[in-house]
């Protein structure tokens, strides 16, 4: 499974085509962050959003640009693939499509160094305080925006 991720996030930094990158990205997610789920997959860009924040942490602000960051994402892979384009903003494309490689990219660095995929109904609370990971290692992420935050340390 990891193996899939991690060629479809190398394909998406490689790739020149947007649509592409958007399709390639949007498959390491879900197959990051949605390898439990049945073969209906209801809502999954939602469960792509809320794990992908929940599992890097940080402060409420990076939790919540990393939900909308993520959701974002889905959105243009969505589109690539059902319309064969995507939105007019191309530089935002690009600045999200980049950010959210860059979460698939520390999702997998963790995933790696933990041996494992999170166990999401056992071992994972949403919203658990990084008090409770001290010791172990673990250290919230931080994503990389490819554009300015708002004042109100959101994405616009």
């Amino acid at each position: 499974m990891l193996r899939i991720v991690l060629d479809r996030v190398a394909s998406a930094l490689l790739e020149h085509d947007i649509v592409d990158k958007a399709i390639d990205t949007g498959i390491a997610l879900e197959a990051l962050l949605l390898h439990d789920t049945s073969p209906e997959r209801s809502e999954l860009k939602f469960r792509i959003a809320i794990r992908g924040a929940a599992y890097l942490g940080g402060s409420r602000v990076n939790r919540l640009g990393t939900f909308r960051l993520l959701k974002s994402a889905y959105d243009h892979r969505s589109r690539a693939v059902h319309v064969g384009e995507l939105a007019k903003d191309l530089d935002r494309s690009q600045a999200d499509l980049k950010a959210a490689q860059n979460v698939v990219t520390e999702i997998c660095r963790r995933v790696i160094l933990s041996s494992r995929f999170p166990n999401w109904d056992e071992d994972f609370v949403i919203g658990e305080s990084a008090s409770s990971k001290q010791g172990t290692g673990w250290k919230p992420f931080v994503p990389r925006f490819g554009y300015q935050r708002s004042s109100k340390g959101h994405p616009p």
